[in-house]
Parts: structure tokens; C-alpha cells; sequence
């Protein structure tokens, strides 16, 4: 088995602290609202565009955040992955300052030597009394023991025998069975030898087969111990390549988990979530500033042309600015159901008299007020946009007329209420093909940058000198103004 490289406790702990650095700050967390400069042209009459493109931006935030949290999300499961590793890692080191693989190893080994040392043992004892058995079981010493036993048992009867013996030798002695009357033919030798023959036959084959049967056990006995050490053998095998395939797992999950952690800050890489996650703010926060940078100035049109005036969310609360735009703009689109579209011509001549009509052709310009009588009883009356018209001259004449809406002007809402209007941010409304009232469409200018305004107060007019076909413009009777407005008529 080689030493196994592994994580030092020190390295451990270092992995660790750069993975907790790398948690990502959840998307709008600490956003602060600033302002740009190019806020100051945001027209806070023109609510409609304003909310749409708060709408379009918190939208984009809205996929941000998505995204956002996607990567926080793979991030989180990743660093969980990582921890665990390295919190398993410490066990695995804990396990191996223990030395618990080789004690496993050291106890296999011993109970396999201790099996061998059995086994060598109980085949010892098994081959030594099979030599035994054999000497035993020749004919020459089973006789050898036979007629010992006879001469044992014949001495032995000897000392309480009272019978007389006639012979000198004790082997030949007669035993005298019939008082005196003469010798019996078998002497006591044969018929001791008879008897303890058979008696120590079946002794012999007694003990033999006790033997035998021991034998049987010592040999099986050292067979089991043999297998028991070689199964112990195949387990320390096993436990060996266990060990070693368990350091290769442990050196093969910290490699990659180390090359893992060193992509997650790694520049351009598609594992390094917090840049990315980092990329997607730089876009959410932007698009959050810019939808809130319209959102105030809609909130503010709102309360002013139309009376709306539900409290903001914070800034940095995405879910309430969603709902508090959907409710505007339900609310909003309601309201407009009710409104009623119109034109109003407006003679300059006529409402200015033939002094300052005269005065102004000669200078080019006229400052035309129009009065709220001009839409008498009527609420929230604001302009859609302007077209203009001349009297004299011809179709051909083509005029350049410059118009712009009052700087300064009041609405009048439904329960009464009476807001001035700054509307200095509004410029000047070019036509550049004024001419005669014809079959020809008007050309209707300010659509956009006069939308919401009110058109009560002093409208400020500049004509060309010339027309197209190079006519002046003191052939000019009058100039009309054509007024496109929207109001709620009770």
C-alpha cells in the first residue's frame, strides 16, 4: 500500500474559508437609488410611456433575479457539495491519524497466522499418532500384546489358585479339576491365553478405532483450520484493495474538488457563479435604477393629471414595485376607458384681434392664451396633440410654423381639485407643411412630447417668412390651430 496524499488539516482549512468567501450576495440586497443626470428629462406629464418602459425594465429584472437566483442557486448546491467533501475529509483524516484501516489489516493478518499456526498443529498431532496407529495395527505386535496379556492374566490368578500344580514350569501347570483323581488335559496356560486373547483383541480394536477416530478429528480439525486461513488470507486481501481503493477515492474526490474550488473564481470560467451572478446585478441594478427613475416621475403625473396617489414601495423591493406598476396601470387603463377624444380649432386672428394679428405677422409670432371656457364643465382635459392651418395663399405655399404648449398651466380633476402644471419641460412643436385646409390629412406634431399636457393657458406661435413657393407671410388672413385633446365629460 502507498501513503495516501490527502488534504492536510491546515489545507482543509484554508479550502474551507475560500468557499465561504465565495457566497454571493442575493441580487438587490444594499441597492441604493441614484440618479442620473438625464432623469432631469424625464417628462413626468407623459405617464403612459413612463410606466410601460418601468414595465419593460422590471420585467428584465425580473429575468435577472431568475438567472440570478439560478446561478445562486447552482452555487449553493455546489459549495454544499464542496462542504460536505470537506467535512468528510476530516473524518477521513481523523480515520487515518487512528490508523483504523491498518489495525483492521494487522487483526486479519493475526487471525490468519493464528489459523496457519492450528492448522500446522493439529496436523502435527494428526501425522504423529497415524505413525502411532500404524506400528500399532501390525500383526507381530498385536500378537506380542495378546500373549502378554495372557501371561498377565495367568500370574495374576496364580497367588488365589488352590488347586495343586504338578509341573515345575507355570506355563505347563494342569490345574486338577477332578479331586485327585488325575490332571485335567488343558493346562491353565492355554486356557488363560484362550481367554485374555480374546479379551485384549477386543481391547486392541476398542483403543484402534478411539484412535482412529481422534486421527479423523486432528486431520479434519487441521483442514478447517487451513481453510480458515486461507479465507483470512482473501480477506486481508480484500481489506488491502479496500484500503487502497478507498485512499484512491479520497485522493481522486480531493483532487477534483480542489480543481473544482479553483474554477469558482476563476476568471471567464462557467463555473465561477459569483461573476456571473455579479454580471447580472450590474445589469438588474441599472435597469432597477432606470424603471425607478420613471416610476417617481409617473407617480408624480399620476397624482397631479389624474389624482392617483398610492404610497411607493421601498426602492429595493422588487415583488412590491411589480404589484404597485400592475395596479397603476390597471387603474390607469380604467380611467382612460372613460375619457372622450376631440379637436378644437382656435382662430389666432380671431381670438388675438386684427391689432396684434397685424403685429404679429409683421414680427412672426403670437402669443395665444386659451381659456378653460374652451372646454366648459368638462375634467382632466389634456392635450393629444396639435395641427395647425393657414387662410390665404394657395395649396402650393407650404409654411414652417413653430408652436409651443403653455409653460404654465392648470387642470382641474373630478372632485374639483386644481393643480398647476409645470410644463417648461416641453418644447417647441414643428410643422413643416402648413398650408391651406384641404382634402389632404392634417399633420398632427406633439404627439408624443404634448401628450398629458394642459392646453389652457398662453400657447406661443412662429411662422416662416416665406412659404415653400416663396409667398410672404403677409398674404396670411389668419393662422388656425387644431387642438387634439382628451377629457371626461360628465
Amino acid at each position: 500500500m502507498g501513503d495516501e496524499v490527502v488534504l492536510t488539516s491546515d489545507a482543509l482549512t484554508t479550502a474551507k474559508g475560500t468557499l465561504q468567501a465565495l457566497a454571493a450576495k442575493p441580487l438587490g440586497q444594499g441597492f441604493k437609488f441614484f440618479a442620473f443626470p438625464m432623469d432631469a428629462f424625464l417628462i413626468y406629464l407623459q405617464v403612459e410611456p413612463l410606466l410601460e418602459q418601468a414595465g419593460v425594465l422590471i420585467d428584465r429584472c425580473l429575468v435577472d433575479r431568475n438567472e440570478s437566483r439560478n446561478y445562486e442557486a447552482e452555487l449553493w448546491r455546489l459549495r454544499q457539495e464542496l462542504d460536505e467533501f470537506f467535512d468528510l475529509h476530516q473524518i477521513r483524516l481523523d480515520e487515518i491519524s487512528a490508523n483504523t484501516d491498518r489495525q483492521a489489516i494487522v487483526a486479519l493478518t493475526a487471525d490468519k497466522n493464528a489459523n496457519n499456526e492450528l492448522a500446522i498443529g493439529y496436523q502435527a498431532a494428526a501425522d504423529e499418532l497415524e505413525a502411532l496407529l500404524s506400528s500399532v495395527e501390525s500383526p507381530a505386535d498385536q500378537a506380542l500384546q495378546a500373549r502378554l496379556r495372557a501371561q498377565q492374566a495367568l500370574i495374576s490368578r496364580l497367588p488365589y489358585d488352590k488347586k495343586t500344580y504338578t509341573d515345575v514350569n507355570p506355563l505347563t501347570w494342569t490345574v486338577d479339576y477332578n479331586d485327585g483323581k488325575g490332571p485335567q488335559a488343558l493346562t491353565l496356560a492355554d486356557q488363560s491365553s484362550v481367554l485374555a486373547d480374546a479379551l485384549a483383541r477386543r481391547d486392541i480394536q476398542s483403543r484402534h478405532a478411539n484412535a482412529r477416530a481422534q486421527w479423523a478429528v486432528y486431520q479434519r480439525t487441521a483442514l478447517a483450520y487451513h481453510a480458515r486461513a486461507r479465507a483470512a488470507e482473501n480477506q486481508l486481501l480484500l481489506a488491502i484493495d479496500d484500503v487502497n481503493f478507498k485512499r484512491k477515492r479520497s485522493l481522486l474526490a480531493a483532487t477534483h474538488s480542489l480543481a473544482r474550488l479553483d474554477v469558482l473564481d476563476q476568471t471567464g470560467h462557467p463555473l465561477n457563479y459569483r461573476a456571473r451572478i455579479e454580471a447580472v446585478r450590474v445589469r438588474f441594478e441599472r435597469d432597477l435604477r432606470d424603471a425607478w427613475a420613471r416610476i417617481m416621475a409617473a407617480a408624480h403625473g399620476l397624482d397631479q393629471l389624474f389624482g392617483y396617489a398610492e404610497p411607493l414601495p421601498a426602492h429595493d423591493d422588487l415583488d412590491g414595485i411589480v404589484l404597485w406598476l400592475r395596479d397603476a396601470m390597471s387603474w390607469l387603463s380604467t380611467f382612460q376607458r372613460r375619457d372622450q377624444n376631440y379637436v378644437v380649432s382656435v382662430s389666432v386672428r380671431q381670438s388675438l384681434g386684427a391689432a396684434d394679428w397685424a403685429a404679429g405677422v409683421a414680427a412672426g409670432r403670437w402669443r395665444l392664451p386659451i381659456p378653460e371656457s374652451l372646454s366648459p364643465g368638462e375634467f382632466h382635459v389634456r392635450s393629444r396633440g396639435v395641427g395647425a392651418t393657414v387662410v390665404g395663399g394657395s395649396a402650393e405655399d407650404l409654411w414652417n410654423v413653430s408652436i409651443r404648449a403653455p409653460r404654465n398651466a392648470d387642470i382641474v380633476h373630478g372632485d374639483g381639485r386644481r393643480v398647476t402644471l409645470d410644463q417648461n419641460l416641453l418644447g417647441a412643436v414643428r410643422l413643416g407643411r402648413v398650408t391651406v385646409r384641404t382634402d389632404r390629412s392634417l399633420d398632427v406634431g406633439g404627439v408624443a412630447m404634448l401628450h398629458n399636457a394642459s392646453p389652457f393657458g398662453t400657447w406661443e406661435i412662429a411662422l416662416s417668412p416665406t412659404s415653400t413657393a416663396g409667398a410672404q407671410r403677409g398674404i396670411l388672413e389668419d393662422v388656425v390651430l387644431d387642438l387634439f385633446m382628451a377629457a371626461r365629460i360628465p
